[in-house]
């Protein structure tokens, strides 16, 4: 499956960099991104009363990650993408020399190989 991620041009940049690319990407933990990436096997409506947070993988065993084998990226409001192969999604920190917060636990996406890229102006 494919998931789609608006992100900042500085990172697009840091990402898609030949010479020395960032090799994960982190969002916050957040209702909207737990909806991009998490699904409960026991159709609980999350959102409707219960908190994504609440019911994370370690605390709802029916709680999973989306199968997600790529990821889209685009840089704002552009018609500038890059798909990449996603390696790995968890919960976890992050480095902080790619912009993550010490201390602070996010998605993270772990990137493999670049598919394709666009840049329609």
């Amino acid at each position: 499956m494919k998931t789609f991620i608006i992100i900042k041009k500085k990172w697009f940049d840091n990402i898609c960099n030949d010479t020395n690319p960032m090799k994960q990407i982190y969002k916050n933990i957040t209702p909207y991104n737990s909806s991009l990436f998490l699904e409960c096997k026991k159709n609980c409506k999350l959102g409707e009363g219960i908190k994504y947070w609440e019911c994370l993988l370690d605390t709802c065993p029916q709680m999973k990650f989306k199968p997600i084998d790529s990821i889209q990226l685009h840089t704002g409001s552009s018609k500038t993408t890059a798909t990449f192969q996603v390696k790995k999604l968890f919960i976890g920190e992050g480095f902080t020399k790619w912009g993550a917060a010490p201390g602070v636990e996010y998605f993270v996406l772990v990137l493999g190989n670049r598919i394709e890229e666009s840049n329609e102006n």
